[in-house]
């Protein structure tokens, strides 16, 4: 199977596509290789693998060029594999445009069960799609949090609503979603 398309992939949606891929069709799998350009970096992505082992790894010493298209190859080799639906498992990992735009109010997870109010300031920061610093509670100590969205999706980072706090509960290290202090 051999998949080719022009774009650059989430890399935090790659990863999660590499370990569905492996998970469902390890046995399957007889070789692969895999060229794609992601987004946030002007590293080349390089995947290949036999059977289930793998290596995905943005290599330094290939970098695309201003002038090259970023592109995504991949070529499977296996049995059982459908072409169409390894196709559109990839395309979801393909970027598209962002949902939020500097300066809007968002609502952010910050450790898996916890959102919070926060502002983006940074689209496409190295290869998170959005660098949000978090609102801390007026009367807070606390340095400046700031804390990545790997995904534009809102199981992450979704629009803000207004929704009355009774009290806040900002954890210093919550670290499941890339949460930092910086200080």
């Amino acid at each position: 199977i051999n998949i080719f398309f022009v774009g650059e992939l989430n890399v935090h949606k790659l990863q999660f596509w590499i370990r569905g891929l492996m998970k469902s069709k390890a046995k399957d799998l007889l070789r692969y290789k895999g060229l794609f350009a992601v987004k946030g970096t002007p590293m080349k992505c390089v995947f290949n693998g036999l059977l289930a082992h793998f290596s995905c790894m943005l290599e330094q010493q290939y970098e695309w060029q201003e002038n090259e298209i970023r592109e995504c190859r991949l070529v499977l080799i296996g049995r059982n594999l459908d072409k169409a639906e390894l196709e559109k498992s990839i395309m979801e990992c393909k970027v598209g445009p962002l949902r939020f735009q500097l300066g809007d109010r968002v609502r952010v997870n910050v450790d898996g069960e916890q959102w919070m109010n926060g502002v983006i300031v940074k689209l496409w920061d190295e290869d998170f799609p959005y660098l949000i610093e978090v609102e801390l509670a007026p009367d807070s100590c606390r340095c400046p949090l700031k804390c990545w969205a790997p995904i534009d999706d809102d199981q992450y980072v979704k629009k803000w609503e207004y929704v009355r706090e009774s009290s806040w509960k900002a954890h210093s290290e919550a670290f499941a979603h890339g949460t930092k202090a910086l200080c």
